[in-house]
């Protein structure tokens, strides 16, 4: 397991004084990207190899949100492998909080192995795996729901265009694309747009811990510098989805916001 602590600043809570959805999940990827550099297969060897680890799904279980100034311990750890893909836990708790109480949020996703010479996932190695790995090999999972590789759209469903979001250069990360917390920031403001759904975002804002806010996301495609995304929300019973996609219709990701 990775652990590192920290501390609530102000440019990561969102009107409400609490952290923000998308400053969580970047709390998330900094975890897992400070474990890869800790273990040597960090941005250095993913240069130096052609070789990274690419982001495909979230299933994201929220309680309550830490607040601004409050001390917090991320923590993240793999917990097996099928095929392509390696699922890795996370959890971001109350520094201060006992072993047994339940995080202000956890989370499962849902990765695998980019070949850049290739431009595909590829098989991942012994060495790429045992780097992550306690001495007695994978940590137990959470006990939750696992990441879904494919969010579905409701059947007959009509959607509501949100504004279009051309993508600028505040949203691309080192991988010269979108970096995943972004689209996530991009479907909480379409859902803002639209009245109805309006209760979705509510949701986000007024967390429980007895009726958790679960945000599911599949990554499909990279946009990049300069291109535009089209929201598009749907209902889907407990909540909503947003679908961003090009202009054709293709996803670039698909965000599902539901409670309970």
């Amino acid at each position: 397991m990775y652990t590192f602590t920290s501390k609530i600043r102000y440019s990561e809570i969102d009107e409400t004084g609490r952290l923000s959805v998308p400053a969580a999940i970047d709390y998330l990827q900094d975890a897992s990207t400070f474990h890869a550099e800790s273990v040597g297969q960090g941005l250095a060897h993913a240069t130096d190899t052609g070789r990274a680890w690419m982001l495909a799904a979230w299933k994201i279980e929220i309680r309550k949100l830490p607040a601004l100034g409050d001390p917090i311990c991320v923590n993240t750890w793999p917990t097996g492998y099928k095929g392509l893909f390696s699922n890795r836990n996370f959890t971001i708790r109350a520094a201060d909080a006992d072993a047994d109480e339940a995080p202000c949020l956890q989370a499962d996703s849902l990765w695998f192995l980019y070949d850049a010479a290739t431009g595909r996932p590829c098989r991942m190695s012994d060495e790429h795996l045992a780097a992550f790995l306690d001495h007695d090999g994978f940590e137990p999972a959470l006990n939750m729901d696992a990441p879904q590789h494919r969010i579905r759209l409701p059947k007959d469903a009509i959607a509501i265009d949100a504004a279009p979001v051309r993508v600028a250069t505040t949203h691309i990360d080192t991988n010269h694309h979108v970096n995943n917390a972004q689209y996530v920031g991009m479907a909480i403001d379409a859902l803002l747009e639209y009245p109805p759904a309006q209760r979705a975002q509510q949701a986000l804002v007024n967390r429980s811990e007895n009726s958790p806010v679960t945000v599911d996301v599949q990554y499909s495609r990279a946009a990049t510098r300069g291109q535009t995304i089209y929201p598009h929300i749907y209902q889907d019973g407990a909540g909503f989805i947003v679908s961003l996609d090009d202009c054709d219709g293709g996803h670039y990701a698909v965000v599902r916001i539901s409670q309970g």
